[in-house]
């Protein structure tokens, strides 16, 4: 059995396996039966336990948190929550957030974007906005953009 050897992606600087992949697989997801926001790149979801080990690419927080803390928090906080995941829908990979407020007069959402997808995540970003401003709009009669 060979060790992989890491890379570093043309289009990031994401260190990868030579297979393209970052060495840990993303929770299983299937994307061909999720029709509801699902973009040319990437797709929103809810948040499951398995999306601990990616915490540093969609939980934003000043220090690193563990995969085990954040598991704790998926089930003691996130129950119900109006949080969701921005994946990759090539590998289902959690790249980013989608936090959905509230209140009157008008709901607000907040996307954040792993920063080390550089480009990549600009664009990601902005598909987001793409998918969730029209549905915002068409079920909550407005939207509140928070960036």
């Amino acid at each position: 059995m060979s060790t992989p050897t890491l890379t570093t992606s043309a289009t990031n600087s994401i260190p990868t396996d030579a297979d393209g992949t970052t060495g840990a697989s993303a929770p299983a997801f299937d994307l061909s039966t999720h029709t509801f926001l699902v973009g040319e790149e990437i797709a929103l979801r809810p948040v499951t336990k398995g999306d601990a080990a990616f915490t540093s690419s969609w939980r934003q927080s000043r220090f690193p948190l563990s995969p085990e803390t954040t598991e704790t928090w998926i089930e003691d906080e996130l129950s119900g929550s109006r949080l969701y995941l921005v994946v990759r829908k090539t590998d289902g990979r959690p790249v980013g957030q989608l936090r959905i407020g509230s209140g009157f007069p008008a709901n607000g959402f907040s996307v954040f974007i792993d920063p080390l997808f550089g480009a990549d995540a600009i664009r990601w970003k902005i598909e987001v906005y793409r998918l969730v401003v029209p549905w915002q709009i068409e079920e909550k009669h407005g939207a509140l953009l928070l960036t």
